[in-house]
C-alpha cells in the first residue's frame, strides 16, 4: 500500500541523491509504509492545519517549510548538521572565503560563554568601539547570545542587513557588562600571522583555515627561511578548524612523503589525503590546545603520527568528523556531517581529542585569554617550544622524524619547566 503525501511533506521528505555538492531531486512522491507511517503523516498535517489555522498570528506556509528544514537538521543530533536561511548562509560563506561583512572580530566557545579571541585588528569596527579579546558576548541585535552557538552569532552579525548594531558584552576586568553600538562593514580577514622569535625561531599563527591559509602559510614560512630560521613552531592554539583541503596543503609542505589523514563515509569507503614532498627540513612545534579543533587536529594528528616534529601544549578539542555544505537557489544552504576522518595511525579522534607529546599548561593567571593577549614572556606553552628547541636546533643534518633527534628533543624535555 502507498500513501500520497501532501505538496509540502512531499517536498519535504522526497528521495534525493547528494553526489558531492549537488543534490539531484528524485521523483517519487509516495512512501510505502512502515518507512512513513500513516499515523505520522497525518500528525504532520494536522500540526500545520492547527498552526495554519488557530495560531495567534497569521503564519505563511513558506515560514512553516524553513522550520521544517530547521528542524530536519537538528533532528539528526549532529551540532555540526545545520539549515541556514539565505540572510545567514551567504554571510558564512563570505567569511569562509576570507572577506566578510561584519564588526572584525574572531571569537569561540569558551566556558563563560561565546568570547572574542583577539584583539580586533586596528581600522576594524571592533577596534573603534573598544571591543577587546576575552569579552564575552551577551547579547547581539537583543538577541540572547548564550543561547547561540558559535556559528549562529557570527551569522547573526554578518547577516544584520544595517550599518551598526548594539552588542553587550561581559568585560572580566571590569566585572560589568559593556553595551556598545558597533558599525559594520566588509573586512578582510586577517587569519595568519608570522614574525622570527629569538634564537632564529619562526612562529606562524594560524587562527583559521581559510579559503586562503595555504597559500599564506608557504609565503609566510618562505619569508622566514629566508630570515634564516633554524627551526619553526605553528601555532594553532584556539584554531577551530576550516576547509579540509587548506590543512591537507599545509600538511604537504610540512610533512615528509607520507599519509597525512584518511576519511571514512557511510559506504565505509576510505580515502587517502597523501603528503608528496620532501617535508619542511627543519625542526617544527605545534602548539595546541583545548579549543584547536578540526582542521587543526588533522595537522597535530599528522605531525604527530609521522614524527615530523612534536606537539606542545594541551590536549586538543576532539572533532574528528568532515562536513560539506550545499547552497539552494534561494540562496540558503546547509552543512553537514559527510565522514569520519583519522590520523594516519588510524585513530578517530573524535570526542577523545590529541595528547600532546609534552604536556603544559598555560600560565594560571592567563587561563581562558585568548593567545594574542598573553605577553611571550608569560605564555608557558610558547616558551616550552622555545626552550625545546635547544636541543635541536643546532644539530647539522636534521631530518623530520628521525628517531635519534627525536628521542634527543624528548630528552631535553627536563623537569622543572613550571618555573620558568
Amino acid at each position: 500500500m502507498y500513501v500520497t503525501i501532501t505538496a509540502l511533506i512531499t517536498f519535504i521528505l522526497t528521495t534525493g541523491l547528494f553526489t558531492g555538492f549537488r543534490f539531484t531531486m528524485g521523483e517519487a512522491s509516495f512512501f510505502r509504509p512502515p518507512a512513513v507511517s500513516e499515523r505520522s503523516i497525518e500528525k504532520f498535517a494536522i500540526a500545520k492545519g492547527l498552526i495554519l489555522s488557530r495560531f495567534l498570528d497569521p503564519v505563511s506556509e513558506e515560514r512553516l517549510l524553513e522550520g521544517a528544514l530547521l528542524g530536519m537538521t537538528w533532528s539528526m543530533g549532529d551540532r555540526y548538521t545545520s539549515y541556514y536561511p539565505a540572510d545567514l548562509w551567504q554571510p558564512m560563506l563570505e567569511g569562509m572565503e576570507g572577506r566578510y561583512t561584519g564588526i572584525g572580530v574572531s571569537v569561540l566557545m569558551t566556558e563563560e560563554g561565546i568570547a572574542v579571541a583577539a584583539d580586533p585588528d586596528e581600522g576594524t569596527p571592533a577596534h573603534e568601539a573598544g571591543i577587546l579579546a576575552g569579552d564575552v558576548f551577551v547579547s547581539v541585535d537583543g538577541l540572547d547570545a548564550s543561547a547561540m552557538g558559535v556559528d549562529e552569532l557570527v551569522a547573526v552579525i554578518r547577516g544584520h542587513g544595517g550599518d551598526r548594531i548594539e552588542v553587550v558584552l561581559y568585560r572580566g576586568d571590569l566585572g560589568r557588562n559593556i553595551r556598545l553600538d558597533v558599525g559594520i562593514r566588509k573586512i578582510r580577514t586577517v587569519n595568519l600571522y608570522h614574525d622570527v622569535l629569538g634564537e632564529g625561531i619562526g612562529y606562524v599563527r594560524i587562527v583559521r583555515f581559510d579559503a586562503s591559509t595555504a597559500e599564506f602559510f608557504a609565503e609566510a614560512v618562505g619569508r622566514l627561511k629566508a630570515e634564516g630560521i633554524r627551526a619553526l613552531i605553528v601555532d594553532v592554539r584556539g584554531n577551530s578548524g576550516g576547509y579540509f583541503d587548506q590543512v591537507v596543503k599545509v600538511c604537504d609542505y610540512l610533512l615528509p612523503e607520507g599519509v597525512i589523514v584518511f576519511t571514512e563515509g557511510r559506504d565505509g569507503e576510505r580515502a587517502y589525503s597523501m603528503s608528496e614532498g620532501e617535508g619542511l627540513g627543519l625542526p617544527l612545534a605545534v602548539l595546541i590546545d583545548g579549543d584547536s579543533a578540526s582542521a587543526s587536529e588533522i595537522l597535530a594528528g599528522a605531525v604527530k603520527d609521522n614524527r615530523a616534529g612534536v606537539l606542545i601544549g594541551r590536549r586538543t578539542f576532539g572533532k574528528g568528523l568532515v562536513q560539506a555544505s550545499y547552497t539552494f537557489k534561494d540562496g540558503s544552504g546547509m552543512r553537514y556531517t559527510i565522514e569520519r576522518y583519522y590520523t594516519p595511525s588510524g585513530a578517530c579522534i573524535d570526542g577523545e581529542g590529541i595528547e600532546p607529546d609534552v604536556d603544559v599548561e598555560c600560565h594560571p593567571d592567563y587561563r581562558g585569554v585568548p593567545v594574542e593577549r598573553i605577553p611571550e614572556s608569560d605564555d608557558a606553552q610558547l616558551r616550552r617550544a622555545i626552550d625545546f628547541f635547544g636541543g635541536l636546533v643546532g644539530v647539522d643534518g636534521y631530518r623530520p622524524g628521525e628517531s635519534s633527534l627525536y628521542e634527543k628533543a624528548f630528552a631535553h624535555d627536563g623537569a622543572g619547566y613550571e618555573r620558568m
